[in-house]
């Protein structure tokens, strides 16, 4: 009995140790398989270079069609794109211990991006698409003949203004750069308004006469009490003119409600005389020629402009100076900036 009982026990042991090493065997395999089974991911290459991985042929996809339509407008239609070279999409496995970095979709269509760029790229993608936009149309300038205004002047009756068209237009670029546009329509959402300019064609013998002091283009000078008065050359030939003009009538009198450059004027008076002999109606009021012409800056105050104070009014003959009607005491004459101690309001131009 204690034989056979020896026999079982040994023949228990062994069918464990059997089992015990089976399962080992099983475990191993395993173990080996995944250390050193192999693992799909997708090759993304440009003419046989690397360009990055990815772990799925739908992300390879999808990082492609973003490449393509790198240069595709959001609001773009009929798009249509080539590529060279292609981009080839390879399957392959690599060991599991020498698995590639992936790549996300944002940083493949950077990298592909750098390769469009500089005189040789390495990609040349060309982009057709239509895109449709509003533009501006721009006004046409009429000009019209008046004997109104002195010769070689020029005023702005109606200032013009831009139209507006829907355009759709077809886009033709490499690489982001257009190559060709062709315009597939156009619709007029608002007609344009012409620019009109009158040019004056009527002589003036005072200004035109070569023998005149103020003579057109040249510096004019006027020697009045004693004292040498010209007109800057800075600024147009009109502008110039009519500085000249007023200058010759420095040293008469001041007179309150007057509008005579020789028996006497008050500010506005003068001015508005001034400009009459131009072609140029202003009202009698200081106030109100402040409003005519265009503003421009007392920086860029060039000879013949108003030079607006409140309450006051002179023509600009540069160099910080103004002729003028300036009081009962002084008559008309030539001052710097600021005699008064009032600032300017505006500086106004009514000739270009």
């Amino acid at each position: 009995m204690g034989f056979l009982k020896r026999f079982k026990i040994e023949k228990h042991v062994a069918e464990c140790l059997f089992v015990l090493a089976a399962v080992s065997l099983v475990l191993f395999a395993e173990l080996s398989h995944e250390a050193y089974a192999e693992v799909e991911y997708w090759e993304l290459s440009v003419c046989g270079r690397p360009l990055a991985v990815t772990a799925t042929k739908e992300d390879a996809e999808i990082a492609i069609d973003k490449i393509e339509h790198y240069f595709t407008r959001d609001d773009s239609d009929n798009v249509s794109v080539t590529m060279e070279p292609e981009i080839v999409v390879t399957q392959k496995t690599y060991d599991k211990d020498h698995a590639p970095v992936l790549s996300g979709t944002g940083s493949i269509v950077k990298r592909a991006a750098k390769m469009t760029v500089g005189e040789r790229p390495a990609l040349r993608i060309r982009t057709t698409q239509t895109v449709t936009s509003k533009k501006k149309v721009p006004f046409r300038v009429v000009r019209q003949s008046t004997g109104k205004l002195i010769k070689g002047a020029t005023r702005v009756t109606v200032k013009g203004k831009k139209g507006l068209k829907r355009v759709s237009e077809e886009i033709v670029s490499v690489n982001g750069k257009t190559v060709g546009v062709t315009v597939v329509s156009e619709k007029v959402l608002k007609k344009a308004k012409d620019r009109v300019v009158l040019v004056g064609i009527k002589r003036d013998t005072r200004v035109d006469d070569p023998d005149s002091e103020g003579s057109a283009g040249k510096a004019f000078k006027v020697r009045k009490n004693g004292k040498t008065y010209k007109a800057s050359m800075s600024g147009s030939e009109m502008g110039r003119r009519i500085a000249n003009y007023a200058l010759q009538f420095v040293g008469n009198p001041y007179v309150y409600g007057g509008a005579s450059l020789t028996k006497g004027a008050d500010c506005s008076g003068f001015t508005m005389a001034v400009y009459k002999h131009f072609g140029v109606e202003l009202p009698h009021d200081a106030g109100a020629q402040r409003n005519y012409g265009k503003a421009v800056s007392v920086k860029n105050a060039q000879p013949g402009d108003l030079v607006c104070f409140y309450g006051h009014v002179g023509i600009y003959i540069g160099n910080k100076r103004i002729v003028h009607a300036m009081d009962a005491a002084h008559g008309i004459t030539v001052s710097k900036f600021g005699y008064n101690g009032k600032p300017i309001l505006t500086v106004r131009r009514l000739f270009r």
